[in-house]
């Protein structure tokens, strides 16, 4: 429990984007563990922000062999670090992530299916896992679209990251497609300018500090799991 109320000047105020926030969270505390993944009782995963922020550019520089700033992204992982990565790696290439979760044994395609013929994605980013049920249930039938394996990706090292775009606070980040239960899934646009405030939002009502470990078990693709 936190011995005081943080106000937002625990916050940087001036960051454009949350990708100002992770360069500054790398400059101060780069082998700090950003997140951790309990995959299961006895089993954990850790990344530190500084290993986060190079594989995020990382996948963004080669996101953009294929794709152009603009462009969507659908992002199908399941849950893990791995898409973490995914969606910071669309932050950084100017790429408008699209979250959604991997068909899995034919359940769930007609969603994503839908997501992807309403936003047209040049790229359906997945993991080796994931990437036989994503061909299988509905890659062929998006158009254009590449499926890049982003857990193949060549490690740190050989990346370029001089070509990846300046982000700006009004420019969209992602799309955010509602469950599609009682009808067609239908996208909302989300800004930079609109995660950070909600971000800040956050923050505010529940005290996070610096300190803070939040606990989270909502799928990332969820719109509270992933903010």
């Amino acid at each position: 429990v936190s011995e005081r109320m943080p106000s937002l000047s625990d916050i940087d105020t001036t960051c454009e984007s949350i990708l100002s926030a992770l360069g500054s969270h790398v400059r101060t505390q780069g082998e700090k563990v950003a997140y951790t993944f309990l995959k299961s009782d006895d089993e954990r995963q850790t990344i530190t922000y500084r290993q986060l922020d190079e594989r995020a550019r990382g996948i963004a520089q080669q996101s953009l062999k294929y794709a152009q700033p603009g462009d969507r992204a659908l992002i199908c992982y399941p849950p893990g670090l791995e898409f973490i990565e995914a969606f910071l790696a669309c932050l950084y290439a100017g790429i408008i992530a699209v979250p959604a979760y991997p068909p899995k044994k034919n359940r769930n395609a007609d969603r994503v299916l839908a997501m992807a013929n309403d936003c047209n994605p040049s790229l359906i980013l997945c993991t080796t896992e994931t990437c036989r049920n994503i061909q299988k249930s509905f890659s062929d039938a998006v158009e254009g679209a590449v499926v890049l394996q982003t857990d193949q990706l060549e490690r740190p090292g050989t990346w370029d990251f001089s070509c990846l775009p300046d982000v700006k606070h009004d420019q969209l980040a992602f799309l955010q497609y509602s469950s599609g239960s009682t009808a067609a899934p239908k996208g909302i646009m989300i800004t930079h300018g609109n995660l950070l405030a909600n971000e800040r939002a956050i923050q505010s009502a529940f005290g996070h500090d610096k300190s803070s470990v939040v606990c989270g078990w909502l799928p990332a693709f969820h719109d509270m799991g992933l903010i």
